[in-house]
């Protein structure tokens, strides 16, 4: 069966999915016939409708305007820092020349690079991006990523609380980090997981001190 509900979520994804590939504003419509020899033939249509003829089925025609696709021209790198070259960066995110342009993708392409830093030690990395249009094509996008790097983090002096029963050593055997280690948030979710596995706590947190 069809409905206005049923035709208006399909308006919606296949709006969602244009928007996905880069077109910002596509026009999309949809028209409703009882049969194709009925289209654009009002007297027919009134006639079978006034006899009752039964339709074998409605017709549905997608009317797409896709208009203009934003896509990529070029993405630049201004970093404070630069511990890493941009050839790096740039393997890092989905940003090619000439591919579709989204906010979603734009986003996604900032936590990726987030997440590289991340994983290199530097946990106070901030990352932005301005996105700008090529002169004179304004479908193109020029997106410019600000990367302040900050310095490199690590571990210090592990100190441990709150374990009445169980000695230190056993918590450190499980800890996959030592002092003197580069810090990282993975390696903190790590060994959180370890010692939920050991089975020994009912409640853990790793917190950074004087960080």
């Amino acid at each position: 069966y069809v409905s206005s509900n049923l035709l208006n979520q399909d308006l919606r994804e296949l709006t969602y999915l244009y928007v996905q590939e880069g077109f910002s504003n596509p026009r999309i419509r949809v028209r409703v016939e009882r049969g194709l020899y009925l289209e654009n033939n009002a007297a027919a249509l009134s006639a079978s409708i006034i006899g009752f003829i039964p339709a074998r089925g409605l017709y549905l025609q997608f009317f797409i305007e896709e208009r203009v696709r934003d896509v990529v021209h070029e993405a630049n790198f201004q970093i404070e820092g630069r511990n890493f070259n941009e050839s790096a960066l740039r393997a890092t995110i989905d940003f090619k020349a000439g591919s579709p342009f989204t906010k979603g993708k734009l986003k996604q392409a900032k936590k990726d690079l987030d997440a590289f830093y991340q994983k290199k030690g530097y946990v106070n990395v901030e990352v932005d991006a301005v996105v700008s249009e090529r002169a004179g094509f304004s479908h193109q996008k020029v997106i410019t990523f600000k990367i302040k790097e900050h310095r490199i983090r690590y571990f210090g002096k592990v100190i441990i609380r709150g374990n009445f029963h169980t000695k230190d050593w056993l918590i450190f055997k499980e800890l996959n980090f030592t002092p003197g280690s580069i810090y990282t948030t993975q390696k903190i979710e790590e060994a959180k997981q370890r010692l939920r596995r050991a089975g020994l706590f009912q409640n853990i947190q790793i917190t950074p001190v004087d960080f």
